[in-house]
């Protein structure tokens, strides 16, 4: 894309190059908020701030004004605009500040930047005893842990930086064939890490019949070491970022017993927790959580319509508790990314398919549509699962519930199907 910036162009120091022009700060949201007396520290000092929502029009943030855009650039001809953004919002912001007519050289960055083929889902992965620079695709490599959260997060630099400049170089890496890369902007400096997955739990109060087996623990009795809690504790005392995004994933973690301590200690540094929950136990504390201003997110495999169908996949006779457990959730403000697998010869069917998205409406849900990949993630689908799969896209439409595949719970096979008939809603 001609119209990007190259590294060249990002590199170290190229803010000093801005200071003699009006420096308009586009962005007056959490991200100014938290960046604003840093940023003055380092002798970047705005004329004002110009910013997308009428809402903050006319308004100031600090002793800055905030205007639209428009008004911005009339009032400061000779302006530069620096995005004061998260990182996950450049890539989108600059496509619509250029296809507006900024020109790119007007368009600069709070820290060094360049346009390159990466991923989004780039994390610090723990697992019990290893780390991984992503537990998205089965392409990610896993590497053994020192036993010391410092020392791991070092070699996860090192080794970040190593694959980083193996693609800059265009040598093969672990990396190729993953359908999450893509184009963007992303930060030169290879060690941010913007995203950590916690992986260690592997107990469960349910016995989902599509489940890897050694997730399944439904005799959960004593948890003998919480590797949650553990792990939290150690990232928020060493690691700080305001654009920390927590994901807490695999087994059920409301039931180890410092989840709630593991939950406040990652709201005051995580700008997000998402957890993989099955919300058979409602947590007041991710409620009083989300309340307080922290990004809340629970990803829940709910796969039915029918308490019946919920029963027999889940093991557990429990549908109506789940379903008030999840009203109270969305209506403390938190979001809800309701997952439907499609599984031949039990959820594939109308009635299922029409209580599950009814309830994904309620909740104000964004529904993900996926296989069951314990068969393998690049297996095709058959005949009928594409059919039911596709059936379920049109009642989310029907409902107007927001919905996703994702890429790496389908073959190329199905991806290049199901793009025929669900187009710009695959991601």
């Amino acid at each position: 894309m001609d119209s990007m910036l190259s590294v060249n162009e990002t590199e170290t120091g190229f803010l000093s190059d801005c200071k003699k022009n009006s420096i308009i700060f586009y962005g007056a949201g959490n991200y100014a908020v938290e960046n604003l007396e840093r940023l003055e520290l380092d002798g970047l000092t705005p004329v004002c701030f110009a910013d997308s929502d009428v809402n903050k029009h006319n308004t100031k943030l600090g002793r800055y004004d905030i205007f639209p855009l428009d008004i911005a650039m009339q009032k400061f001809p000779d302006y530069v605009l620096i995005l004061t953004l998260y990182r996950s919002s450049l890539f989108t912001v600059t496509q619509y500040l250029l296809k507006r007519g900024i020109p790119k050289e007007r368009i600069r960055y709070v820290e060094p930047v360049e346009y390159r083929l990466e991923c989004d889902h780039l994390c610090f992965a723990m697992f019990d005893n290893e780390f991984a620079f992503c537990c998205f695709s089965d392409l990610s490599k896993h590497h053994s842990s020192k036993g010391d959260f410092s020392t791991d997060i070092l070699e996860w630099k090192r080794l970040y930086n190593e694959l980083l400049t193996d693609k800059r170089n265009g040598k093969p890496t672990v990396c190729d064939g993953c359908p999450f890369l893509k184009w963007g902007i992303y930060p030169i400096e290879p060690w941010k890490i913007i995203r950590f997955v916690s992986s260690s739990n592997s107990i469960c109060n349910f016995s989902c019949i599509y489940c890897f087996k050694e997730y399944i623990n439904t005799n959960t009795g004593d948890v003998l070491i919480d590797n949650l809690f553990i792990q939290c504790k150690q990232l928020t005392d060493y690691y700080n970022d305001p654009e920390l995004t927590v994901i807490i994933a695999r087994g059920e973690p409301t039931i180890s017993f410092k989840f709630d301590e593991a939950i406040n200690l990652l709201s005051q540094k995580s700008k997000k927790i998402s957890i993989a929950t099955n919300a058979f136990i409602y947590s007041e504390t991710i409620s009083e959580v989300a309340k307080a201003g922290v990004n809340v997110e629970l990803c829940v495999s709910n796969d039915a319509g029918t308490p019946e169908t919920f029963t027999k996949i889940k093991g557990l006779d429990c549908y109506e508790t789940v379903i008030k457990n999840l009203m109270l959730y969305a209506e403390n403000g938190i979001h809800i990314c309701l997952k439907y697998i499609i599984l031949s010869g039990i959820n594939d069917n109308e009635e299922d398919i029409s209580g599950f998205t009814r309830l994904a409406k309620m909740l104000r849900a964004t529904v993900v549509l996926s296989k069951n990949i314990v068969s393998g993630r690049k297996s095709d689908m058959t005949d009928s699962e594409r059919f039911w799969l596709k059936k379920l896209a049109v009642k989310c439409k029907e409902h107007k519930v927001n919905y996703y595949i994702s890429k790496t719970c389908v073959s190329d096979n199905d991806r290049n199907h199901l793009e025929k008939y669900i187009g710009e809603f695959y991601i």
